[in-house]
Protein backbone atom coordinates (compact mmCIF):
# COMPACT_ATOMS: atom_id res chain seq x y z
CA UNK A 1 0.00 0.00 0.00
CA UNK A 2 3.03 2.44 0.70
CA UNK A 3 4.25 1.99 -2.74
CA UNK A 4 0.99 3.11 -4.19
CA UNK A 5 1.04 6.44 -1.86
CA UNK A 6 -1.61 4.98 0.50
CA UNK A 7 -1.50 6.38 4.18
CA UNK A 8 -4.95 5.83 5.29
CA UNK A 9 -6.44 2.58 6.50
CA UNK A 10 -10.19 2.08 8.25
CA UNK A 11 -10.24 -1.14 9.15
CA UNK A 12 -13.70 -2.32 9.76
CA UNK A 13 -12.69 -6.01 11.68
CA UNK A 14 -14.12 -6.64 15.24
CA UNK A 15 -12.28 -7.07 18.32
CA UNK A 16 -12.43 -11.12 18.21
CA UNK A 17 -11.12 -10.80 14.73
CA UNK A 18 -8.50 -7.94 15.62
CA UNK A 19 -7.37 -10.89 17.93
CA UNK A 20 -6.57 -13.40 15.38
CA UNK A 21 -3.34 -11.79 14.22
CA UNK A 22 0.03 -12.96 16.30
CA UNK A 23 1.03 -9.33 17.07
CA UNK A 24 -1.04 -6.26 17.87
CA UNK A 25 -3.04 -5.57 14.45
CA UNK A 26 -3.73 -1.98 15.41
CA UNK A 27 -0.07 -0.88 17.08
CA UNK A 28 1.20 -2.12 14.41
CA UNK A 29 -1.12 -0.18 11.75
CA UNK A 30 -0.92 2.96 13.79
CA UNK A 31 3.01 2.72 13.50
CA UNK A 32 2.96 2.38 10.09
CA UNK A 33 0.30 4.51 8.24
CA UNK A 34 -0.49 8.71 8.68
CA UNK A 35 -4.37 7.71 9.68
CA UNK A 36 -5.05 4.45 11.10
CA UNK A 37 -8.87 3.84 12.94
CA UNK A 38 -10.36 0.62 13.74
CA UNK A 39 -14.57 0.68 13.97
CA UNK A 40 -16.17 -2.39 14.50
CA UNK A 41 -19.19 -1.85 12.71
CA UNK A 42 -21.80 -3.58 15.15
CA UNK A 43 -22.02 -1.74 18.12
CA UNK A 44 -21.30 1.78 19.69
CA UNK A 45 -21.55 4.71 16.94
CA UNK A 46 -19.99 3.23 14.28
CA UNK A 47 -21.12 5.35 11.98
CA UNK A 48 -19.59 8.76 13.23
CA UNK A 49 -16.87 7.05 13.71
CA UNK A 50 -16.25 5.56 9.71
CA UNK A 51 -17.78 9.19 8.53
CA UNK A 52 -14.85 11.16 10.27
CA UNK A 53 -12.20 8.96 8.99
CA UNK A 54 -13.05 8.93 5.31
CA UNK A 55 -14.10 12.79 5.64
CA UNK A 56 -10.50 13.15 6.80
CA UNK A 57 -9.19 11.69 4.03
CA UNK A 58 -11.32 13.55 1.56
CA UNK A 59 -10.54 17.01 3.02
CA UNK A 60 -6.58 16.13 3.08
CA UNK A 61 -7.15 14.93 -0.86
CA UNK A 62 -5.91 11.49 -0.08
CA UNK A 63 -6.82 7.97 -0.38
CA UNK A 64 -8.35 6.02 1.67
CA UNK A 65 -8.20 2.12 2.19
CA UNK A 66 -11.48 0.88 3.62
CA UNK A 67 -11.03 -3.59 4.62
CA UNK A 68 -12.71 -5.94 6.69
CA UNK A 69 -11.90 -9.52 7.14
CA UNK A 70 -13.70 -10.72 4.11
CA UNK A 71 -13.88 -7.49 1.63
CA UNK A 72 -17.62 -7.41 0.99
CA UNK A 73 -20.06 -6.49 3.24
CA UNK A 74 -18.69 -4.60 6.01
CA UNK A 75 -16.55 -2.76 3.15
CA UNK A 76 -19.74 -1.65 1.13
CA UNK A 77 -21.32 -0.44 4.59
CA UNK A 78 -18.43 1.47 5.52
CA UNK A 79 -17.93 3.08 1.38
CA UNK A 80 -22.14 3.95 1.56
CA UNK A 81 -21.52 5.61 5.00
CA UNK A 82 -18.50 7.55 3.31
CA UNK A 83 -20.67 8.34 0.02
CA UNK A 84 -23.59 9.37 1.43
CA UNK A 85 -21.68 11.86 4.02
CA UNK A 86 -20.70 13.94 1.07
CA UNK A 87 -23.49 13.43 -1.49
CA UNK A 88 -27.20 13.29 -1.75
CA UNK A 89 -27.49 10.05 -2.87
CA UNK A 90 -30.27 7.63 -1.92
CA UNK A 91 -29.47 4.74 0.20
CA UNK A 92 -30.49 2.64 -2.79
CA UNK A 93 -29.19 4.85 -5.27
CA UNK A 94 -25.86 4.56 -3.29
CA UNK A 95 -25.82 0.58 -3.20
CA UNK A 96 -26.12 0.33 -6.76
CA UNK A 97 -23.24 2.61 -7.59
CA UNK A 98 -20.94 0.79 -5.34
CA UNK A 99 -22.11 -2.36 -6.48
CA UNK A 100 -21.60 -1.29 -9.91
CA UNK A 101 -18.17 0.13 -9.19
CA UNK A 102 -17.01 -3.12 -7.74
CA UNK A 103 -18.30 -5.04 -10.60
CA UNK A 104 -16.26 -2.93 -12.94
CA UNK A 105 -12.85 -3.26 -10.89
CA UNK A 106 -13.34 -7.06 -10.68
CA UNK A 107 -14.06 -7.32 -7.33
CA UNK A 108 -17.10 -7.47 -4.89
CA UNK A 109 -19.12 -5.52 -2.95
CA UNK A 110 -22.33 -5.81 -1.30
CA UNK A 111 -24.13 -2.81 1.00
CA UNK A 112 -26.83 -4.38 2.69
CA UNK A 113 -29.71 -2.13 3.08
CA UNK A 114 -31.34 -3.61 6.57
CA UNK A 115 -27.58 -2.68 8.13
CA UNK A 116 -27.42 0.38 6.09
CA UNK A 117 -30.43 1.67 7.64
CA UNK A 118 -28.95 0.50 11.18
CA UNK A 119 -25.97 2.62 10.51
CA UNK A 120 -27.94 5.57 9.77
CA UNK A 121 -30.54 5.21 12.48
CA UNK A 122 -28.77 3.54 15.42
CA UNK A 123 -24.81 4.31 14.57
CA UNK A 124 -24.24 0.63 14.48
CA UNK A 125 -25.06 -2.17 11.61
CA UNK A 126 -26.63 -4.02 14.83
CA UNK A 127 -28.88 -1.47 15.61
CA UNK A 128 -29.01 -1.24 19.13
CA UNK A 129 -27.86 2.05 21.08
Amino acid sequence: MHAQGIQRVLSLLGDDEAQWYSFDIDKRMASEFKAYTRVPMFRGDARSSVEKAIGDARAASEPIVVHCSGGGGRCGLGLAIGAMASSELSVEDVKKEIEAYAKEIGTKRKVDLKKLQNLLTSGNAAGSK
